[in-house]
């Protein structure tokens, strides 16, 4: 099972269409043949993804182009009357009825290889899904945790011990639509209004059927270094580049508050390290991705506040 292609599974909406893209050139750069079967992109925006837009996001898949699947969000789930974060991480686990491999992984926009990938940077040599646990107990996701500890009846001694809630994440389809099937088809509508988070619920849910997690987990992290918004600066970049390095991570990530709020002279940083690992091919483009970016970005703000 370890060496059975995976599905890839990423999420958009027209604020981060220009992360995607740099996700989608590392993937067409660092991905190996057999490594992803198929690519599925959850399209979670209005305007739906289309024209040149899509096209552009499908020439940076460049080889892998054939595999990708872009699937609009309400194909997936009905979840009106919920913000587009939750929406989002009901769409992680419904997904997985149009998924046909064993294993799939989800990334988020901002999330990109950086080096050449194996399958072992996600599923371990024996099989079980690479991933390693945090103490939650004093983590600021702690009350979402106990919230969906409560709803699956766990003690919420678990907190101390928990699998991850962030991206790349991988996740066994059978699982996924065993827990999905348990809600008697209402768990999109059940997931919103117990306020519950995709991958606790995941998790919690093997929890509680198996009494612990050695048949899917092996207790490696993912290593996915992240500049987020909060580390928008050349110490918090610098910081980032280092712990990728340290870890030889095959991921890292550039969360869209931090491209929003970097200076010119910090996402110059970002920008040559773009250059250097073939994701863009000058800094003049990755600069004129930033602005697009900022443009979408505010778009999208302004839709948000006609919608409201």
């Amino acid at each position: 099972m370890g060496d059975a292609p995976l599905t890839v599974v990423a999420v958009t909406y027209r604020a981060e269409d220009e992360l995607l893209r740099v996700q989608a050139r590392s993937l067409a750069a660092f991905a190996p043949p057999g490594l992803i079967e198929r690519i599925i992109v959850i399209d979670n925006g209005l305007p739906r993804l289309h024209g040149r837009r899509r096209a552009a996001l499908l020439r940076d898949y460049g080889h892998l182009a054939d595999l990708v699947r872009i699937i609009p969000a309400d194909a997936l789930a009905a979840t009106e009357g919920s913000s587009g974060w939750v929406g989002q991480q009901v769409m992680k686990l419904t997904v997985a009825d149009h998924v046909e491999t064993p294993w799939y992984v989800v990334l988020d926009a901002k999330n990109h290889a950086v080096r050449p990938l194996v399958p072992t940077d996600l599923i371990g040599p024996d099989g079980r899904a690479r991933g390693g646990f945090h103490d939650y107990a004093a983590h600021p996701l702690r009350d979402r945790l106990a919230v969906t500890l409560r709803y699956l009846g766990l003690d919420e001694s678990a907190a101390t011990h928990f699998p991850p809630t962030s991206t790349p994440f991988v996740l066994h389809t059978q699982t996924v639509r065993d827990l999905t099937g348990s809600f008697d088809g209402a768990f999109a509508e059940e997931f919103i209004r117990a306020g519950l988070s995709e991958f606790f619920l995941y998790s919690g849910w093997i929890l509680r059927r198996d009494g612990d997690w050695d048949r899917v987990y092996d207790g490696v992290a993912i290593q996915c270094p992240t500049l987020w918004g909060g580390a928008a600066s050349t110490a918090g970049i610098t910081a980032a580049l280092d712990e990728l390095e340290a870890k030889d991570a095959p991921f890292f990530g550039v969360h869209r508050r931090a491209l929003g709020r970097l200076s010119a002279s910090d996402f110059a940083l970002i920008a040559a390290f773009w250059v250097e690992k073939g994701l863009m091919r000058s800094l003049a483009e990755a600069r004129r991705l930033r602005r697009r970016f900022r443009r979408d970005l505010a778009l999208s703000l302004l839709r948000t506040r006609l919608r409201s």
